[in-house]
């Protein structure tokens, strides 16, 4: 992969921490709003509500793209049991272009799902699969809860599909934690949706489970299949299922604090949705942007790229700045692609092909004004 970026770039062998202030910043290249009509390039988040689980796809089956957000409305001079709970809203698109606010046009549709006021305290992700097996995509939504000692956590919801083309809020499951990171996949082999969660709580001795869905909406926290090392560590808080190595299946991505002696791992897929811990890579740590937010893969097979997204963390600060790091696994190698510590930080990274046929990595919200171009 050639980058056609001006900047000086620090090579590390793989086991060596990264230093993000011996860098130079990459300039940004700064976004414009006429490539995201269509596709997967980042989009307008509604209004300036506050939320980080938002999530587009088409829900009524139309031909056009619909988007959910849940909205957090708590704050945090209220009280654990005072906290005001999320709204969880569907926006139907209507297939128009707003030229004035230059984003496709939505509206509000309480009908198909009526979820104002009805959402957990905090949702920190939305995940999307057809949870019941009826043709039609649902959303588990994470939700972590009061993020403020003592922690108490809250129970992770579902909007699960119904035979009227409506959608209803359930409790994916009645156990309590603090649900941070989450991703959806089939773990047994029996075609029915699963979720795997971190879970740092003091309701739980383990950091990361898997939910195994009954293909009825139903879940069943359990430890089977999760790596040995991820069973009660403390401190993992991101996951996400990439294929990393090419082979058409998924394997493991995990980070959280690093400095809290929580290593930024990748566990290769055995092909039978099995981790073991001798078949891991160990992502180096970058000095100071120890907190691990989201992570992607790029390339072919034979020649992948894992980038990070990170943000502060260890360095007596926390959530400031945002730090996007390079990690190639045929050679092992480890690049800082970008980092500044005065930018704000976003959650999730994407990659996604522009109408000038160029190949960008950024945040999934066009009001980050985030792009990084790649040059394959």
């Amino acid at each position: 992969m050639k980058i056609y970026l001006i900047s000086i770039i620090l090579f590390t062998l793989f086991f060596l921490p990264i230093n993000a202030d011996e860098i130079k910043n990459i300039d940004i290249i700064r976004t414009s709003t006429s490539f995201v009509k269509d596709g997967t390039a980042p989009r307008k988040v509604r209004n300036d509500d506050w939320t980080f689980t938002r999530v587009f796809f088409d829900f009524n089956k139309d031909g056009i793209v619909d988007y959910f957000q849940a909205v957090q409305r708590y704050n945090l001079e209220q009280t654990p049991k005072t906290a005001s709970p999320s709204d969880f809203e569907l926006y139907l698109g209507t297939g128009k272009w707003d030229n004035v606010k230059q984003t496709s046009e939505f509206k509000l549709d309480t009908k198909i799902l009526n979820g104002l006021g009805k959402g957990c305290i905090h949702p920190r992700k939305a995940l999307i699969n057809d949870f019941n097996l009826d043709g039609m995509q649902d959303i588990f939504i994470i939700c972590h809860g009061w993020d403020k000692h003592p922690y108490p956590g809250e129970i992770n919801k579902l909007i699960l599909s119904q035979k009227n083309n409506r959608y209803k809020i359930i409790d994916a499951s009645a156990k309590k934690g603090f649900y941070h990171g989450g991703a959806s996949a089939d773990f047994n082999g029996d075609r029915k949706p699963d979720v795997i969660v971190t879970n740092t709580s003091s309701y739980s001795n383990s950091s990361v489970e898997i939910w195994y869905g009954d293909g009825e909406g139903n879940f069943k926290p359990s430890k089977n299949n999760v790596p040995f090392g991820l069973q009660k560590k403390i401190g993992v808080f991101s996951i996400t299922l990439p294929d990393v190595d090419g082979d058409g299946i998924f394997d493991l991505f995990v980070g959280g604090h690093e400095w809290e002696n929580v290593p930024t791992t990748i566990f290769i897929n055995d092909t039978e949705n099995k981790f073991k811990v001798r078949d891991k890579i160990i992502i180096p740590k970058v000095e100071g942007f120890g907190t691990v937010l989201d992570a992607l893969v790029t390339g072919d097979f034979g020649d992948k790229t894992v980038w990070i997204l990170r943000t502060s963390g260890g360095n007596n600060t926390f959530y400031k700045g945002i730090c996007i790091q390079e990690y190639h696994l045929k050679s092992q190698s480890s690049n800082l692609f970008f980092c500044e510590r005065d930018r704000n930080w976003f959650p999730w990274l994407i990659s996604w092909k522009s109408w000038d046929k160029k190949n960008y990595i950024g945040s999934s919200n066009l009001k980050d004004d985030f792009r990084l171009l790649l040059e394959r």
